[in-house]
């Protein structure tokens, strides 16, 4: 039964990720168990460019064209716009016998990801550099004893780097720590890095590393490169642009249709609408509402039954539109209190009125005097009018 269930799964899970198309139309899609999603592609007329062209070796093992070094692709990301691949180790008196292989990515959409690389090197007494073309851009030193028993070390890269070249030396020749000893230096995913064992590491001749990759130009160049309900958006990491799904949608921004909606109804956890309403899925979002008969209270809160009276919803409706009326009235009188500037200084706000210069206001007393903000008759009866 578990077996079943398991299998049942896999299935749901395999149909899901098919419906969304990977490669153009009529390209291979795979080599062996990777993904290979445009702008890559396999064959001709399956590429956004030349720089992006996949080989796929004996049906097994992708590898990038425009590479000097066509390295081996291990996972391609449409959404992180990166490439896991396998990058070559500089060693000196190790078993894999590679000493010292340049990569260089220039003129390639590629470039060498501060994000998720480490230059990193083993071994003791190792004294290991990076080198670019005509500079020196970072380096680190592994002991082993003191603060680094495992003999290993690492450090961050700048970004935008697109070539490298990597040498490792012996900063102790006559340490008890002979000069045979192996050392090595690569560039390597820090994530991979961090979770393997130094001492199994020394014997390899590659190792993961990521790229980042994008259309080389700024999306006023390449807006146009994005497929339906997809958008660009630059990267300054390696002055490119990347493309993307608008919100509500998945899949391959690249292709012409290749972002389909989410039914976000279908996942309790992709929408907020509660159990008591309705979920309606649209294009890019969904819709929350309540069944016939009851009335939505709030933003998507709850949903409140009605009686079976055709004169109760409109009464609802009035009682609520009235009882909303008259907080906000309450509101704007606070506000209109708050804000005079009578209640704060405690001085008379209004300009006092000559009571006594309007017959219109005192009436025809015998005499009127003024007083502040009132005033009084010296009668209370009024003078006979000639």
């Amino acid at each position: 039964m578990f077996q079943i269930i398991i299998l049942l799964l896999w299935l749901t899970t395999t149909e899901s990720v098919a419906e969304y198309p990977v490669a153009k139309p009529g390209c291979q899609a795979t080599c062996g168990n990777i993904d290979i999603p445009y702008p890559f592609g396999i064959g001709p007329n399956c590429t956004f460019a030349d720089s992006f062209a996949v080989t796929c070796k004996d049906s097994l093992k992708p590898f990038i064209n425009s590479i000097n070094l066509k390295l081996e692709v291990l996972q391609i990301s449409i959404e992180n716009g990166t490439v896991q691949f396998n990058n070559p180790v500089t060693t000196s008196n190790c078993l894999s016998g590679l000493n010292g292989r340049e990569v260089n990515l220039t003129g390639t959409p590629f470039s060498f990801s501060a994000t998720y690389n480490r230059f990193a090197a083993t071994g003791c007494n190792n004294f290991a550099l990076m080198e670019g073309e005509e500079d020196i851009i970072t380096g680190c030193i592994s002991n082993c004893g003191g603060s680094s028993p495992s003999g290993a070390c690492q450090t961050t890269i700048p970004p935008s780097l697109r070539y490298i070249n990597a040498t490792v030396d012996n900063f102790k020749p006559d340490s008890s720590h002979s000069a045979d000893r192996c050392r090595n230096a690569f560039m390597v995913d820090y994530q991979w890095f961090s979770n393997i064992d130094i001492s199994a590491a020394r014997d390899l001749k590659y190792v993961p590393a990521v790229l980042d990759w994008g259309y080389n130009g700024t999306c006023n160049e390449n807006a146009r490169f994005c497929g339906a309900n997809a958008h660009c958006s630059n990267n300054y990491t390696f002055n490119g642009s990347q493309c993307y799904c608008n919100r509500g949608y998945e899949g391959n921004p690249y292709l012409p249709s290749g972002c389909k909606d989410i039914d976000e109804c279908s996942d309790p956890f992709l929408n907020m609408c509660r159990p008591s309403f309705s979920c309606s899925n649209v294009p890019g979002g969904f819709n929350c509402t309540c069944p016939d008969g009851s009335l939505s209270v709030g933003p998507y809160i709850y949903c409140l039954e009605l009686p079976n009276n055709g004169n109760s919803r409109t009464k609802v409706i009035i009682a609520g539109t009235c009882s909303g009326l008259g907080v906000l009235l309450l509101l704007i009188c606070s506000w209109l209190l708050m804000s005079n500037g009578a209640f704060a200084s405690g001085k008379q706000s209004c300009p006092d009125v000559e009571y006594a210069t309007d017959d219109l206001l005192t009436g025809p007393w015998e005499a009127a005097f003024s007083s502040i903000g009132s005033f009084y008759s010296s009668s209370v009866y009024p003078a006979s009018v000639a």
